[in-house]
């Protein structure tokens, strides 16, 4: 088994990645910061980059399609 440089990766498995992690990390280190930034903002930004990540993906998708 090999392993994948991120910039080789399929950008939509980088965004599936994301949105499980979005999901599901607990982001402990967030909660030790003590303000600044909540796990809720956090969780938002990590799905708004997962979005647009996908977004990116099926523009490319497109125009290779025709």
């Amino acid at each position: 088994m090999s392993d994948m440089e991120f910039k080789t990766m399929p950008k939509e498995a980088i965004s599936e990645l994301l949105f499980f992690l979005a999901e599901h990390e607990d982001f402990a280190s967030i909660k030790q910061l003590n303000g600044g930034v909540t796990v809720q903002e956090v969780r938002a930004t990590v799905r708004e980059v997962a979005q647009r990540l996908r977004q990116e993906a099926d523009t490319e998708w497109e125009a290779h399609r025709y």
